[in-house]
């Protein structure tokens, strides 16, 4: 029993892992389409504190509205943490000079992680 239990934490900080290679060079890149592959079908976006709840599409274009204007550099991953079932991904960049923080909360369903939330401030 504890072996299995061993072997399934193992194989969900994987697919963790790989999510964040994806959304690390998403972020880095400004490519959309590469992050939106791992959105929930809806997404909760903050931008700003501007809050909506947007489809798998219309987040994708919201997002790549945002990107378009406002290019991060400096990005680097602060810090992850791990709540039961969700994740949680916290970055630090800069746009136009300023400083900004990105929260990215990633969800497990059906042993998948998923980005169910990106709040950018």
């Amino acid at each position: 029993m504890k072996v299995l239990l061993i072997l399934f934490l193992n194989c969900f900080s994987l697919l963790v892992q790989n999510i964040e290679k994806d959304i690390n060079e998403a972020l880095s890149s400004g490519d959309v389409k590469l992050l939106s592959q791992h959105f929930t079908s809806s997404i909760k976006l903050s931008l700003h504190r501007e809050e909506q709840v947007a489809n798998k599409s219309k987040a994708e274009w919201i997002i790549a509205d945002y990107l378009k204007d406002n290019k991060f550099s400096d990005l680097k991953k602060t810090s992850r943490l791990e709540d039961g079932n969700s994740n949680f991904i916290i970055y630090e960049a800069k746009v136009q000079r300023k400083e900004i923080r990105i929260l990215i909360k990633l969800v497990n369903l059906k042993n998948t992680n998923y980005i169910s939330e990106i709040i950018i401030e």
